[in-house]
């Protein structure tokens, strides 16, 4: 448990393991609560475990089964457009309709994601292939992330 507050912290800082560790104080502490603080009965440490990581609605529950079933799948047609060279059609696509344009990288990333993303259903999957093109190319152009 500790390892996954650390590394929700670590990838977007401090809130979200802030307050996992404020309900996980008070589902453990919860008969040692005032009454005007919602105290409850309590639960030890190897129930609140237990529901945290080992049922349908912990970390290893529904959530990481829709991310390996459905998400998989989207990120590999994604690749599978990028190596069939359907990402680079959308991209010279869009390019050739803002060739001269004033803001050109920018409306490119944004028509190339809208046609990618027509394609292949998944924000991830768009980002991995149109944002390894187009996120350089508007850093290049002076856009600032």
């Amino acid at each position: 448990m500790l390892i996954v507050l650390i590394a929700a912290w670590r990838a977007i800082g401090f809130t979200l393991p802030l307050l996992a560790g404020i309900f996980l104080l008070y589902a453990a502490f919860g008969p040692l609560m005032p009454d005007w603080f919602f105290p409850h009965r309590g639960y030890d440490w190897q129930r609140i475990v237990s529901q945290t990581f080992l049922h349908s609605q912990g970390v290893f529950g529904v959530a990481l089964r829709v991310m390996f079933t459905y998400v998989f799948l989207f990120v590999l047609f994604g690749t599978l457009l990028s190596q069939t060279g359907a990402t680079d059609f959308v991209i010279n696509f869009a390019r050739r309709v803002f060739r001269g344009s004033a803001g050109g990288p920018a409306k490119v990333a944004v028509l190339s994601s809208g046609l990618m993303g027509s394609l292949s259903g998944s924000a991830v999957a768009n980002t991995a292939t149109t944002g390894t093109f187009t996120i350089p190319l508007m850093r290049s152009a002076g856009f600032r992330p």
